[in-house]
């Protein structure tokens, strides 16, 4: 689901609905997410600084200007199509620095896939939670977020995700339904698993 997300339009606003043409490709940076980093996109002022200066470059603009988000979304999605998320990061990581925080819902999504394809899961959440935040009324990233939460095995939380997608989007309260269902046992199922676990344990200490 992931994937076919990365290579679609994002449909979640005025800033998350402009996807342009591909880009060249970019160059990598030193500042990138890892798996368990936090605040994953908010950097040391010195390093946003120094970041911002790449990212001009990797954007194709002069200095001090914004990175051309459409196009470096447009790249993005090519790669994530291509299956290859670790180059989409390199050319998404340094405009998201660079680009002004309420327009770089688009980069910090597409990001969000990459990084989630790569098992990144921790700092794909936190990337896809703050999209939410520039645009609480995108319903896609509510359900990636759901379904990188169950990745983690934070079911609780990842329900919470679809259900606020499907407020979102009603036309699809069915499928988030089922997708809710899929997250639990069986109503008594872990019961049942624990009295045979219980008495797995007994034979052997029979034995």
């Amino acid at each position: 689901p992931l994937a076919a997300l990365a290579a679609a339009a994002p449909a979640g606003g005025a800033a998350l609905a402009r996807a342009g043409p591909a880009a060249g490709a970019a160059a990598g940076m030193a500042l990138r997410p890892t798996n368990g980093v936090e605040g994953v996109a908010d950097a040391a002022p010195e390093a946003a600084a120094a970041a911002a200066a790449a990212a001009a470059s990797v954007a194709g603009v002069g200095a001090g200007a914004t990175p051309d988000v459409p196009s470096l979304v447009g790249r993005s999605k090519e790669l994530l199509k291509a299956r290859r998320p670790a180059e989409a990061v390199d050319v998404l990581w340094p405009a998201i620095l660079a680009a002004p925080r309420e327009d770089s819902g688009p980069l910090r999504f597409q990001c969000a896939l990459a990084l989630h394809m790569q098992s990144q899961h921790a700092a794909s959440a936190e990337l896809l939670k703050q999209v939410i935040e520039l645009e609480p009324s995108f319903a896609e990233a509510h359900l990636c977020l759901a379904q990188v939460y169950t990745a983690l095995g934070r079911a609780a939380e990842a329900e919470a995700a679809l259900d606020e997608a499907a407020t979102l989007r009603p036309e699809i309260a069915g499928w988030v339904q089922a997708q809710r269902a899929s997250l639990s046992p069986p109503e008594g199922a872990g019961a049942a698993g624990g009295a045979e676990a219980r008495g797995r344990g007994g034979e052997r200490g029979a034995e």
